[in-house]
């Protein structure tokens, strides 16, 4: 049997790790001198709340290699398979630790190491199609052959409330982030390719919401509306992807500590086609 892993950024639900028996290798974010590692959504807003008090931007940190190394050592021990799969290569080193813990772990023929390409619930996304496929019964290398294809129909965009967390993590110029803040500048950040792109601005919050809606493809047949701490903006998403996708599936997402350490308080949505 093909059992999977995932790193902690994938957002998945407690009852769908239970259901599918997932292993999770967790990222661990700091605040200050303090370190948390990366739980499950509904675990995260103390986290937030503890980086807003004391007015910083928290650090990120990845698993180890030994961390992926146990958790593919004992799924092979109980007789399966591994498909692991990570967050975007381009964002993280975590698809480099956990392909290196493949080549180390007990059966390394038995494990693929798969690269999202993408943050947050399109990996949620991505794992279902990925269980799909074991439920109907390919084979591990027959899914690993499909997932370029799995993964180009998936997308993930974000609007932050605030320009600060990009700036401070170097992403954008002071200025454009002053000017960004006075003007209320909201640029429609998408991954695309692996790389984090604005692909449109708009002026005001609203506006950036229809903006957002309007990126999703109009063939999505499944939307994920994403909410990176108390977004102030969640519900009118939730509003918007209903009444512009009437026929797809919609379900609510939190963006953990991790990925929110980079972008800050904001909305979003991911979907597959």
């Amino acid at each position: 049997m093909i059992k999977l892993v995932l790193d902690s950024t994938g957002y998945l639900p407690e009852e769908v790790l239970t259901k599918y028996d997932v292993t999770l290798v967790p990222l661990s974010v700091f605040v200050q001198n303090r370190e948390y590692r990366e739980g499950l959504p509904g675990s995260f807003e103390p986290i937030y709340a503890d980086a807003e008090e004391n007015k910083v931007i928290p650090t990120t940190s990845l698993p180890s290699t030994q961390g992926f190394v146990d958790a593919y050592n004992k799924i092979i021990s109980d007789g399966n398979e591994v498909i692991c799969l990570t967050l975007a290569s381009t964002l993280s080193g975590t698809n480099n630790n956990a392909r290196l813990a493949a080549e180390m772990c007990s059966a390394p023929e038995k494990v693929s190491v798969l690269d999202s390409g993408s943050a947050a619930q399109t990996i949620w996304l991505y794992f279902e199609e990925i269980v799909e496929r074991i439920e109907a019964g390919k084979t591990r290398q027959e899914i690993v052959e499909e997932f370029p294809a799995i993964r180009d129909r998936g997308g993930v965009a974000f609007v932050p409330e605030t320009l600060e967390n990009l700036r401070r993590g170097g992403r954008i110029s002071m200025l454009s982030a002053a000017l960004g803040n006075v003007l209320k500048i909201k640029p429609i950040l998408m991954f695309q390719s692996g790389v984090l792109k604005c692909v449109k601005k708009a002026i005001g919050d609203l506006k950036a919401v229809l903006a957002l809606v309007e990126s999703i493809p109009k063939e999505a047949k499944k939307i994920i509306v994403l909410r990176i701490s108390q977004s102030h903006f969640f519900e009118n998403v939730k509003k918007a992807v209903k009444q512009h996708f009437p026929s797809a599936i919609m379900l609510e997402g939190d963006v953990g500590p991790v990925i929110g350490a980079h972008i800050g308080r904001a909305f979003g949505a991911c979907w597959i086609c």
